[in-house]
């Protein structure tokens, strides 16, 4: 069986599903039209004219920085918002009043930007969710059991059990679900939105080949990512958005990073390579922070020495499962290693009192662990500082407000009012929002799980060198986790890569790619990660 047909069987949702693989209405037909949307949530302006037309047999990419629309439209094409004004068409149907379920059976499935899995159900019901009816099963629980193993071990290249909760599985695979779930149905428009965010850099290229089959039989992906590199390789068009507004779309032989960037937010890329990089290293760390000793992640694990010290950036680099975020959980206290020691040398606060410890956690996993969906923006950034704006037992809510105002221009948050609903927030400003709460709490250790994860390119930018302010002029211990290496090459004096719970590397920050490559997939050099990586994903492709 030959893969498309192979794929078609395993992600066809009727019971007895067809060899042939799947075919759009005229290979390059629009199939997914968007005229001059407009959308406003209370004194929010999310769409102010935008407009889409993405073809069969296409990669379209939509792209802007965060606060500029891209996750509105999404939903306005998927069923969940309806437009101010503006019209939507979806395979040759005009979309007005349908329900999402509507435009499910129509053929655009959407897997949105949050991991949304139902964490108590099994993994199998997660994807086959909404699919039987209320009083018959279209599928068979066996049936079920089997295609979901089948499309993850496809899809992750590594064997996911469909009957564990949903929940306990890692955010990587909490986020494969959630695209298998949408290619479960044999979509003809399939629409991703940031769904590389959540997945490591072997993960990423599997999802990105995967697009391509797609595309190759037709369907039309229309890929939202902040990852702006990814796309000068695999996009076909992309349709800008600024403001609210579509500002053009370009043809693939016009799609740069610098093209993109400029377009988005009238900023050019800075100077970046793959190899070693030119920005100096911190030669001469302060005292220590932080001893971690003979920890062991695992019981077969070898144990990890590590120290921070003050002024100086540590990264955290590896594969998904490697143990890098194990680690950096139990330097936050969140879980306990099987064995070793941590000791910490910090200072009491002015008042006498520790804030945690002085040491602050951001965590990757923002639905999870980060927001509290149910308060204001002003409440959840205000969090972890109430006692420093608090007299006689009363939040001086004035200087909340100020101290967010403050972060909101450092970190250009994109916000209505401070008492709106965090909810009422793409998830890259929900995520500086979670980023500016530790920074305004003033820790002298900063834990950072993949923290810039939904955050547009200028705004990276910009808090890398917030990062890099906090540890030079203010002596802040950072340790940043991090599934992109350019991200960790630019902000890192030192590098240390996971692979199987432990420290397989430690690197000064001024090496190269394919050094952290190499050290991530146990090989000795680059030409054997891209072997290792074909071996990994089962790619036939050749370098």
């Amino acid at each position: 069986m030959n893969d498309s047909n192979k794929r078609a069987s395993l992600s066809s949702p009727d019971p007895t599903p067809s060899t042939q693989p799947r075919r759009s209405p005229g290979l390059g037909e629009v199939v997914v039209t968007a005229v001059e949307l407009r959308k406003s949530f209370g004194d929010t302006q999310a769409l102010a004219g935008a407009s889409l037309a993405a073809r069969s047999g296409e990669i379209h990419a939509i792209v802007g920085e965060n606060g500029s629309g891209k996750s509105t439209l999404i939903k306005i094409l998927a069923g969940i918002y309806g437009p101010d004004s503006g019209h939507t068409e979806v395979l040759g149907r005009s979309s007005a009043g349908m329900s999402p379920a509507d435009i499910l059976d129509l053929g655009l499935a959407t897997v949105f930007q949050e991991v949304l899995v139902a964490e108590g159900a099994s993994v199998a019901d997660n994807i086959f969710a909404g699919y039987d009816g209320t009083f018959r099963r279209r599928v068979s629980r066996g049936e079920k059991l089997q295609r979901t193993g089948s499309l993850l071990s496809q899809l992750t290249g590594h064997d996911v059990d469909p009957t564990v909760p949903a929940g306990s599985l890692s955010l990587g695979d909490r986020q494969w679900v959630t695209i298998a779930r949408a290619m479960a149905r044999a979509p003809r428009v399939l629409i991703l939105d940031e769904s590389t965010s959540a997945l490591d850099l072997s993960g990423t290229a599997s999802l990105l080949r995967e697009l391509e089959r797609l595309k190759e039989e037709g369907v039309c992906v229309i890929l939202v990512t902040h990852r702006i590199a990814e796309l000068s390789v695999f996009a076909d068009r992309a349709t800008v958005l600024r403001d609210g507004a579509t500002t053009t779309t370009l043809e693939k032989s016009q799609i740069s990073e610098q093209s993109l960037l400029e377009l988005m937010g009238g900023r050019a890329p800075a100077a970046k390579g793959h190899a070693a990089s030119t920005r100096p290293v911190n030669p001469e760390p302060g005292e220590a922070l932080v001893d971690a000793s003979a920890i062991k992640l695992a019981a077969d694990a070898e144990p990890i020495e590590l120290t921070l010290r003050a002024g100086e950036i540590v990264g955290l680099a590896g594969l998904e499962g490697h143990g890098q975020g194990d680690l950096i959980e139990v330097l936050a206290g969140i879980r306990r290693p099987v064995a070793g020691e941590i000791r910490t040398r910090l200072p009491a606060a002015a008042d006498g009192k520790s804030r945690r410890g002085g040491i602050a956690y951001v965590s990757g996993d923002r639905k999870r662990v980060g927001v509290f969906p149910e308060m204001s923006i002003l409440e959840n950034f205000g969090l972890p500082t109430y006692r420093a704006h608090t007299t006689a037992g009363m939040i001086r809510w004035r200087d909340v407000r100020g101290a967010l105002e403050r972060f909101r221009e450092q970190l250009g948050l994109r916000m209505g009012k401070p008492r709106a609903s965090i909810g009422s927030l793409s998830g890259g400003n929900q995520q500086k929002v979670l980023i500016a709460r530790w920074l305004a709490a003033e820790p002298r250790v900063l834990l950072l799980d993949d923290p810039t994860r939904g955050v547009d390119a200028a705004t990276k930018s910009d808090l890398h060198g917030r990062f890099r302010q906090f540890a030079r002029e203010e002596g802040m211990g950072i340790i940043l986790l991090s599934t992109e290496i350019e991200e960790l090459l630019e902000v890192c004096d030192r590098i240390l890569v996971m692979r199987k719970g432990s420290v397989a590397a430690e690197l000064r920050g001024d090496a190269g790619e394919d050094k952290i490559l190499a050290s991530m997939f146990g090989v000795e050099g680059i030409d054997d990660v891209l072997a290792a990586e074909r071996e990994a994903t089962g790619s036939k492709e050749t370098s």
